[in-house]
């Protein structure tokens, strides 16, 4: 086994009955042993509290918190610090109750930190994903456009993140440092209605020191109707103004944005409204979008592609294109790994490393 520094990893959990075990079994199978995981429960109504205190009682590095009472999705910066509080790695890793992580993460990502300078303070990696609906495991066959120019390289993430654009993957990937954590007051959700830590804690970890993104896949996202990121997602958008303001007013930078600021919001609503066949408001969305593009062109050689996606759907009023769309970009740019089934992690396919091509 290697041997290192104590990774905490940090694990809320709500009503996940039919997917922490996974979790907590990726964790278990991970190559690298040095760690720790710390589970909040914030007072699940299903089976998830036996099952997380079953595998405590087995394996002392696993510690369970669970609340009393519901914090719900506008209280994840309380749930994320209680587990903070109780932290002793030098390095934070985010797994939320229904997701998981390849064998190797910790590893390679220990690997990783070794040789990093001392003043990167995130370390990010690929994510592929888990469609739970349609029970498919998909993994990305390249690198992103939008992260490719970071890569292999630390950088300063604040100018991404002020046009409302995460500098890393998914927060499954990530790996941050805890004293420069506890330097800016722990995880931050401001403001509230973001129903997220990890935008507004990453944008003050910015200012703290770089980044870095690294090209493996760790491990994999579940998407899914009941999911937090996925039924607050218009909220998500347009907070993600709201959290930069905020930003910018706490380090007494002068606040007055331009129509553009966190423009590729705009983009995202464009999806969302066509989607719930509100295309009137999708175009007027789509419409800012582009205007804001001419400004601050993003570095995509499929945005144009993405673009005329958008135009033809809300011009036949026809949302069907979008899913057309998006069933063409997973046969491009993901390959299966497998059928999603429970413990699927414990299949020999799981196990296999996959490294991306930079």
């Amino acid at each position: 086994m290697a041997k290192g520094c104590l990774i905490s990893i940090i694990t809320p959990t709500y009503n996940h009955e039919d997917f922490i075990e996974d979790c907590i079994e990726s964790v278990l199978l991970q190559t690298y042993d040095n760690w720790e995981m710390i589970i909040v429960d914030d007072a699940s109504t299903d089976r998830t509290p036996e099952i997380v205190s079953e595998y405590a009682q087995k394996d002392k590095r696993i510690k369970f918190i669970r609340h009393k009472e519901n914090y719900g999705p506008f209280n994840l910066d309380r749930t994320y610090n209680e587990a903070l509080e109780l932290a002793k790695g030098e390095w934070i890793a985010i797994l939320e109750g229904d997701d998981v992580w390849l064998p190797y993460k910790l590893e390679r990502q220990v690997q990783v930190i070794r040789e990093l300078p001392e003043d990167v303070v995130v370390l990010g990696g690929v994510g592929g994903y888990i469609l739970q609906r349609e029970k498919l495991i998909l993994i990305p066959k390249r690198l992103s456009t939008r992260y490719s120019i970071k890569f292999l390289e630390p950088f300063d993430p604040i100018p991404t993140m002020l046009n409302g654009m995460m500098p890393t993957d998914i927060a499954l990937t990530l790996m941050l440092k805890r004293s420069a954590l506890l330097k800016i007051g722990g995880f931050i959700q401001k403001p509230k209605n973001i129903v997220a830590v990890d935008f507004p804690t990453l944008l003050r970890l910015g200012k703290v020191g770089r980044f870095y993104n690294d090209n493996y896949i760790v491990g994999f996202w579940r998407r899914y109707s009941a999911s937090v990121s996925t039924s607050y997602e218009e909220m998500q958008s347009k907070a993600t103004r709201e959290a930069i303001e905020d930003f910018l007013k706490e380090q007494g930078i002068p606040h007055e944005l331009d129509e553009c600021s966190s423009y590729m919001q705009n983009f995202r609503m464009t999806i969302r409204k066509i989607i719930d066949g509100n295309y009137a408001e999708a175009e007027e969305y789509l419409k800012n979008f582009l205007r804001c593009m001419e400004q601050k062109p993003i570095q995509d050689s499929l945005m144009k592609i993405r673009i005329a996606i958008l135009k033809l759907a809300i011009s036949l009023r026809a949302r069907h294109i979008l899913k057309l769309a998006y069933d063409i970009k997973y046969r491009l740019q993901y390959e299966t790994l497998g059928k999603y089934e429970k413990k699927f992690i414990r299949n020999p396919i799981y196990s296999k490393v996959y490294k991306l091509e930079t």
